[in-house]
């Protein structure tokens, strides 16, 4: 066995707890980072789902004034209406 003396238990006791420490503290962090990305993800994809609602409409709102002349123009033919609404 080895003899140690008291200066060097306690310093092997010190490196010891610094370890645990060390150790505890990462998987704190790991911890704490992963329920904050839970958190961020779950706000942001509400947010990103309504910037992409706010744009399909403002696209949908920009088509209509840009067509709008051309479907209104006389001469389309009489099933017109079934080429404007697509039924899923």
């Amino acid at each position: 066995m080895l003899n140690l003396s008291s200066k060097q238990k306690q310093s092997v006791r010190k490196a010891s707890i610094h370890r645990v420490l060390a150790i505890r503290l990462a998987i704190t962090a790991a911890i704490i980072s992963l329920l904050l990305s839970v958190i961020v993800i779950l706000t942001e994809r509400g947010k990103v789902g309504e910037v992409v609602l706010d744009r399909a409409l403002q696209g949908a709102a920009h088509f209509s004034i840009q067509a709008g002349y051309l479907l209104d123009k006389p001469g389309l033919p009489e099933d017109a209406d079934s080429l404007i609404y697509v039924s899923n």
